[in-house]
């Protein structure tokens, strides 16, 4: 599959200071609709059942530059603000970059100039751009100045908790009626993800964190015995991204 949105190397848009004045020029991509989908449309990392993709594609980041990649446009942003009422963080929706992995999230509002200390690190960040016509929810990647070119895979993905969880009983329900799973097992696993949603919707957050972590270890714990790597993959993969949500 071929999934290329690269954003041509802009000088103006390599490192972003706050808010310009200067319009942003519109990423070069594919269209929309051809790398948005299904989590089973992305070969490229492991994701919910639930998971919509937003992006999923092949690149090589150059060291020291700020890479830009669009992802949808901006439904939360006001068309045709002034410059310095650019509000970077209102982005569509609580995007998770699920590869390339070992990068730092940067923000949380816009890229800058990274100082001494960070110019070898690996970052990225999320954030709205405005290109003078409409506002852009963005992805930006920061590959180490002293390192290499990189070839990476780009995934980032969206989803609510509710349908990650739904989607995860689903799972489980799925390992119950093929045998994978007894009914001990089953009920363990289904009763800690609605204990963690139950928690979540009284504003423990902390709390419902440790469930998904007891879960995301009881699923350890079967794996071998009684789950295979790749069907405790997918249950770890989205206990993880309601953490993340969290």
């Amino acid at each position: 599959m071929s999934r290329k949105a690269l954003l041509n190397p802009l000088a103006a848009l390599v490192i972003i200071a706050g808010c310009t004045a200067e319009p942003l020029v519109p990423p070069e991509m594919e269209p929309v609709a051809d790398i948005v989908g299904a989590a089973a449309a992305c070969p490229l990392a492991t994701l919910p059942p639930g998971a919509q993709v937003v992006a999923c594609f092949n690149a090589t980041l150059q060291p020291g530059v700020w890479h830009g990649f669009y992802l949808e446009q901006s439904v939360a942003q006001p068309t045709g603000e002034p410059d310095g009422a650019y509000y970077r963080t209102q982005l569509n929706h609580d995007y998770v970059l699920t590869s390339p992995v070992g990068y730092t999230r940067w923000g949380p509002s816009d890229p800058i100039a990274p100082g001494a200390s960070d110019l070898n690190e690996s970052l990225y960040a999320f954030q709205t751009e405005f290109d003078g016509v409409a506002w852009n929810d963005i992805l930006r990647l920061f590959a180490p100045a002293n390192g290499d070119p990189q070839d990476v895979s780009v995934v980032v993905y969206w989803a609510d908790a509710t349908t990650v969880a739904a989607d995860i009983g689903t799972t489980i329900d799925g390992l119950l009626a093929a045998g994978v799973v007894n009914d001990g097992q089953s009920n363990a696993l289904t009763r800690k993800i609605d204990q963690a949603l139950s928690l979540l919707a009284k504003g423990k957050t902390d709390e419902a964190v440790a469930v998904l972590e007891d879960f995301i270890q009881q699923v350890r714990d079967l794996t071998g015995a009684v789950l295979s790597t790749d069907e405790a993959a997918d249950l770890i993969a989205a206990a993880q991204y309601i953490i993340q949500l969290i």
